[in-house]
C-alpha cells in the first residue's frame, strides 16, 4: 500500500512566484510575514528582496481592474 504524502502549500509553488506575490502585499512591515513558513522567512530577509519591495510601485488592484475593464469595453463589439 503506497503511503501519500502531502506537501505543504508553501512547498508547492515555485520560489519565483512566491517572490512575485509577497512583492505584490502591501505591509509596512514585510518581515513580519517571514512567521508564515520557512520559505517565506527566506525569501523575505534577503536583502536583494527588501529592496525590490521598496522600490517596486504600489498599484491599487481596484484601479488595475478598472483600467482592464476600459480597455475590454474599448475594443468590445
Amino acid at each position: 500500500m503506497a503511503k501519500e504524502t502531502t506537501e505543504l502549500p508553501c512547498t508547492v509553488q515555485p520560489a519565483e512566484l512566491m517572490i512575485e506575490i509577497l512583492l505584490r502585499v502591501e505591509s509596512d512591515n514585510p518581515l513580519q510575514l517571514r512567521c508564515v513558513c520557512k520559505l517565506w522567512k527566506s525569501l523575505l530577509v534577503d536583502p536583494q528582496f527588501m529592496e525590490n519591495h521598496i522600490l517596486r510601485p504600489t498599484t491599487n488592484i481596484c484601479d488595475l481592474l478598472n483600467k482592464t475593464l476600459e480597455h475590454y469595453h474599448t475594443f468590445k463589439l
